[in-house]
């Protein structure tokens, strides 16, 4: 038996994530002690996959979890938790349906739908095609329009993002660009 200071828990990146789970949160602090039985929990939920990265960090794999704040824990003992108020918050899954239509022309200036959910979102919503931002309204309650700019013909992302943010993108779904028909000749001719 030998004992070993209490882990201390300065903080953790990031400490908000999707309820689906899947995510690495680094929990920062001093973790002095090196132990195969380092574990972290979220609310009740203990014995959770994490690493000793650091005698400063530990990483966490976050679990799936009704949206919400909770606690979250480490231990290097795999009895023993840490009790300082760290608060995760995990956030209601945001999904994506569409697009509508699947094809737009080349030329661009098409409008395109997307019906997403959660439809309460409050946020302010924003396309994006591969890298440049669009035109975007919301139609109604769940569905947003965005305008397709021009571009080559062939696959392109689509993203959904929050307008005040540079990099997060809520979804990502497939748009097909297709080359603007021509028509040359209609017949029959008198």
């Amino acid at each position: 038996f030998r004992y070993v200071p209490s882990p201390e828990v300065e903080g953790a990146y990031p400490l908000v994530g999707s309820e689906a789970g899947g995510g690495v949160v680094v929990v920062y602090g001093s973790f002095l002690f090196d132990s195969d039985d380092v574990s972290c929990r979220v609310g009740t939920i203990a014995g959770i996959q994490a690493s000793l990265v650091t005698a400063d960090e530990i990483s966490c794999l976050m679990p799936s979890h009704a949206p919400g704040p909770v606690q979250l824990d480490v231990t290097l003992n795999g009895h023993d938790y840490t009790r300082e108020e760290l608060l995760y918050d995990y956030e209601r899954l945001f999904e994506v349906l569409g697009p509508v239509p699947t094809r737009v022309l080349a030329e661009g200036g098409g409008e395109v739908s997307l019906s997403f959910w959660p439809s309460d979102t409050d946020a302010e919503l924003a396309c994006v095609v591969d890298s440049m931002p669009v035109p975007a309204s919301k139609a109604s309650p769940g569905t947003i329009t965005c305008i397709t700019p021009p571009r080559a013909p062939g696959f392109a992302a689509l993203d959904v993002q929050m307008a005040d943010a540079e990099v997060i993108s809520l979804a990502s779904v497939t748009l097909e660009y297709q080359v603007t028909p021509v028509v040359k000749h209609l017949g029959p001719s008198a």
